[in-house]
């Protein structure tokens, strides 16, 4: 008989010389590739600690760490950037496998199933935006307005563009969004063929109560779902990038169905909105390969005909409606190609709809939200009525804002009727929400709470990045705070092409001398007015009559046609050849008032000009750029959350350490609570590490506190950005521009910050390992909302070990093989879906030990359809409050020690009964990882000391935390109970210093 110890580790697990405990140098791959991998011992290399020499033990292990936090070369760090801005994608995912209805025949399963996916496709729209804004609004259309380079950031290489129409301008700034997409589909494409190519070989599924998705046969082998999601979300983005730009052409041009040009916008238009549409149908019909049945068996054990009918809509048919939407593309770049009306295009507005694109996506995700939020908890129709009452709040409060009635009582009222409406939610959630979610994350809103989160970051990355490249563009003269979100009701208009007749009238600031030359001029009492001429100055803008910052610049000759003011800071203005005091329409030498050279003081300040008056700046300064206002909102909002987040954390930190920080101390300054084998010297360090891993352990409350705070911010968001106004632009708000100004600075940073966490990765082993560690937690699971979100590296993993155990078990000639399957950290829940997936008479022969895990308080609570009691076979665990010790302090006497009895069908009872083992290793100190099986230590949850004992070879006194577990005294000494081989080495007859282990 053989043995195989096969150690898996999470990510952040270190290489596999350290996993077995020697050097990377000292150990060879046997199975795998170049991304995961079998590795054991070289010949004549010893394990430290362990005494294989008469047995038949063999130690593996298996690395994985190259599918997420592997960088080899400069693409594979600018891979790992781009999955960095992922996250969204990745946090939907595990919205769609946090639902407490995921995988049940139920109506409340589907519906949830269908908002989780929606909203899924709905960050791809709002992903793809981002790119349309920049390359579009920002690129084709305000930085070349008029025929004019005016953003002097652009390269001059890029000045040609001045040269194409509007339309032209517009067909080469899309190829940007589609360059986007098309990086989303390599990525996802590559990622498809290499993490995800390996084939699950399912043992015949056991017959159990109840359908587990664990032991659903598809589960890891998501291929053909994925596949089919890709193409919708790619249609869906190709669609909107139609959409984004011919809606927005029709309108400047007046584009007439009848034409040539017009009536192909209009058709690829039509064709966009209808592609955009049928993706959200499409993504809401199951796959087979999906999860959910494929049986209503509530309603009578048929599907509906539109539902048989959406079965079939796959393979080829999810091809061609990719290509049609292609091919839409294709046509609608020719329209806008093509040479425009007569009359021009009406440059003079601002990008149709481009705050309306982003207001709506933003309030779809939210009631999206809300249905997951309520769908799984509430009675019916509660949820309905939730979702269809938040969209009339909504559409009220457009309704208002078209009419010209959101002022600024309304809107008040509106802001306190969305917090009323807060308040009524969070009440229901905290106060009557069913009592059975109680052991579950957030009181079973895990899913909602993932998805809020998901809209919550895309929302930041994309106005700190629309921000930032606007602020960049804006030049150095200017600052994020001269940002608008208008323009067309107060922009100069810019042109070098001689007089333009369509100038408005709005106040000018002059910037420099300002020189009148051949000009008429009126005086009366303190007010000047310029009848003709030209005003020359060094730098021009135009100013929003509510003494708002420039709106745009003046570049080159500008006309004004309408009374007119221009305000200068000096104390006067210098005449060249200009007449003074005449009516004359025009000035020449033979006139008595005429003046070669002259200073005319103004006490005013300001100069009152005609019409025909031209304006002649010196220099070509570029334009302040207009963002969608809900862009400028937002990151106030942000600021505003950022600042009750640092309270609300500073409030959960200090009740945790004034109740449980201070029971901890007391409960260990008894001599009876601390571990024989410490020093004195050990004690303070193992306080202080219990301490922070106490508080690491009440993550989840303060995520709590966080999205209690979080949820009024982002209604806030909605209710003021529908004014489409910018915050400063209010009654009484001209005080927000300061506040408006610090937070898109702070967005700006925050952007920059996640430049600079990309450019770590490439640099910093332990920044990748960091990033590593969050890809751990949010990669693991299949691709089944968000087919363009960072890998699933499970689905490759599992069923290369789900091979590995079976070839240890079933090997040719062996005779009842044994595996020993370890998993620490992410690697526990890897072998425990492994290990689930194995029939009884393989199962006899698993001994399967965890440690460092999160299978109970974390994946347990937050994904309690997939890892749940109910699967695994724990006790139902609470949620650590702030201010109560327990669990990392014993309760009171009385409590029952151990785990109950596995109820029939878990994972522990089919082990049991089929004569395999599990146990499970903790540490007090460690933050990440918990008891697996119960609140209490038992014969299953067994305690590993933070300092090794003396003499065993560590380099202590050394505090562990989460790692090195598999080198401590209780880990040998489990698996030596199962191999039977020498406990290596004797603490009782230890009399030597053994070798020290590497460093973990």
């Amino acid at each position: 008989m053989e043995t195989v110890e096969l150690r898996v580790h999470g990510v952040h697990g270190t290489s596999p010389g350290a996993m077995l405990g020697v050097a990377d140098g000292d150990v060879g791959q046997v199975a795998g590739d170049g991304l995961t991998g079998i590795y054991r011992a070289k010949d004549g290399v010893t394990l430290p600690y362990r005494d294989l020499a008469n047995t038949s033990v063999s130690v593996e292990a298996y690395s994985w760490g190259a599918l997420t936090s592997g960088v080899q070369g400069f693409l594979g760090w600018l891979k790992r950037v781009l999955w960095l801005a992922l996250l969204p994608f990745a946090l939907v995912n595990l919205a769609y496998w946090a639902r407490l209805e995921l995988a049940r025949d139920t109506a409340r399963a589907r519906w949830g199933a269908r908002a989780v996916r929606v909203s899924g496709l709905l960050l791809t729209v709002f992903f793809v935006l981002t790119p349309c804004v920049l390359a579009m609004d920002l690129g084709a259309w305000q930085c070349f307005r008029y025929g004019v380079p005016s953003c002097s950031r652009i390269p001059t290489q890029l000045d040609f563009l001045a040269r194409w129409s509007p339309g032209q301008r517009l067909a080469g700034a899309s190829l940007v969004p589609m360059l986007a997409l098309g990086v989303l589909w390599l990525l996802s494409k590559k990622s498809l063929s290499r993490y995800e190519e390996t084939i699950d070989p399912l043992d015949s599924p056991p017959a159990l109560p109840s359908q587990h998705v664990l032991l659903h046969p598809k589960l890891w082998n998501g291929t053909a779902r994925t596949l089919r999601l890709q193409r919708y979300h790619l249609t869906a983005g190709t669609a909107t990038v139609v959409a984004f730009s011919g809606v927005h052409l029709l309108i400047a041009d007046h584009a007439s169905l009848w034409s040539w040009r017009g009536g192909l916008l209009w058709v690829t238009c039509l064709l966009g909105f209808a592609l955009l549409l049928g993706s959200i149908v499409a993504v809401t019909l199951t796959h087979p390969d999906d999860v959910e049945p494929l049986t209503a068996s509530t309603h009578g054990g048929g599907l509906p005909s539109w539902q048989q009918w959406g079965r079939g809509l796959s393979g080829q048919v999810d091809a061609w409606v990719l290509y049609g939407a292609l091919g839409v593309y294709a046509a609608h770049v020719l329209a806008l190609a093509i040479s425009g009306p007569a009359g021009g295009t009406d440059e003079s507005l601002d990008f149709i709809g481009r705050n309306t694109w982003f207001v709506s996506t933003f309030v779809l995700l939210t009631l999206l939200h809300l249905a997951v939020f309520t769908g799984d908890r509430m009675k019916a129709p509660g949820p309905m009525l939730v979702v269809l009452g938040t969209a009339i709040f909504v559409l009220v409060i457009e309704a208002l804002r078209l009419s010209d009635h959101y002022t600024e009582p309304v809107i008040l009222g509106a802001a306190a009727g969305a917090l009323l409406f807060w308040v009524a939610l969070a009440h229901w959630h905290y106060q009557h929400s069913p009592a059975e979610h109680e052991d579950k994350a957030w009181r079973g809103a895990g899913a909602s709470v993932l998805l809020a989160t998901a809209a919550w970051i895309a929302l930041l990355f994309t106005s700190s990045t629309v921000i930032a490249v606007a602020n960049y563009l804006n030049g150095p003269t200017h600052g994020v705070g001269d940002l608008v979100s208008q323009a067309h009701d107060r922009t100069a208009t810019l042109t070098q092409r001689g007089l333009d007749e369509r100038q408005s009238s709005h106040r000018f600031l002059a910037q420099g001398a300002v020189t009148l030359r051949r000009a008429v001029l009126q005086v009366d009492g303190s007010e000047v007015t310029v009848s003709s001429g030209t005003v020359e100055t060094a730098r021009l803008s135009l100013t929003a009559s509510s003494g708002s910052s420039p709106a745009q610049e003046s570049r080159g000759r500008t006309v004004v046609n309408e009374v007119s003011t221009l305000a200068f800071t000096g104390p006067s203005v210098s005449l060249a050849d200009s007449c003074l005091g005449t009516a004359a329409p025009v000035c020449t030498a033979e006139d008595a008032t005429f003046h070669t050279a002259a200073t005319l003081p103004v006490r005013a300040g300001s100069l009152k000009l005609a019409p025909g008056v031209a304006l002649a700046p010196a220099s070509s300064p570029q334009t302040p750029l207009a963002v969608p206002q809900v862009l400028i909102w937002t990151p106030m909002g942000q600021l505003l959350w950022l600042a009750l987040v640092v309270g609300v954390i500073l409030g959960c930190v200090l009740r945790f350490l004034r109740r449980t920080g201070r029971a901890m101390t007391a409960y260990y300054d008894d001599d009876a609570h601390w571990d024989p084998a410490w020093s004195w010297a050990d004690r303070p360090r193992c306080l202080a590490a219990r301490r922070r891993a106490a508080l690491a352990h009440r993550a989840e409350k303060m995520l709590d506190k966080v999205g209690t705070v979080t949820s009024p911010v982002a209604l806030l968001i909605i209710v003021f950005s529908i004014s489409g106004e910018t915050p400063w632009q209010l009654p009484h708000a001209g005080w927000t521009r300061s506040l408006a100004t610090a937070s898109m600075l702070l967005v700006v940073a925050l952007s920059s910050g996640l430049i600079l966490l990309g450019s770590q990765i490439r640099r910093s082993e332990k920044t990748r390992k960091t990033v590593g560690v969050l890809w751990d937690l949010t990669t693991f699971w299949p691709r089944a909302a968000h087919p363009l979100a960072p890998p699933c590296y499970a689905e490759r993993v599992i069923p290369e070990l789900q091979i590995r155990t079976r070839w240890v078990l079933d090997k040719p000639g062996a005779v009842r093989n044994e595996i020993i399957v370890s998993g620490h950290s992410q690697g526990s829940l890897i072998v425990l879906a492994m290990v689930s997936r194995l029939n009884s008479v393989h199962l006899g022969r698993v001994r399967m030990v965890t440690y460092g895990s999160q299978i109970r308080a974390l994946y347990g609570r937050v994904f309690p359809r997939v890892f749940g009691p109910e699967v695994v076979g724990y006790s139902p665990t609470e949620e650590p409050r702030l201010g109560d010790p327990f669990p990392d302090l014993p309760r009171p006497p009385g409590a029952t020690p151990g785990p109950p009895p596995p109820a029939p069908g878990t994972l522990r009872q089919r082990l049991a009964l089929a004569g395999g083992h599990w146990v499970n290793l903790f540490r007090r100190t460690d933050p990440l990882g918990w008891r697996v099986f119960s609140d209490l230590d038992s014969d299953q949850d067994l305690p590993v000391p933070e300092v090794p004992p003396r003499g065993l070879g560590d380099p202590g006194p050394v505090v562990l935390g989460h790692g090195g577990y598999q080198h401590s005294l209780v880990y040998r000494r489990q698996v030596s109970d199962w191999t039977g081989e020498p406990l290596v080495p004797d603490p009782v007859s230890t009399t030597q210093h053994q070798p020290v282990l590497p460093p973990l």
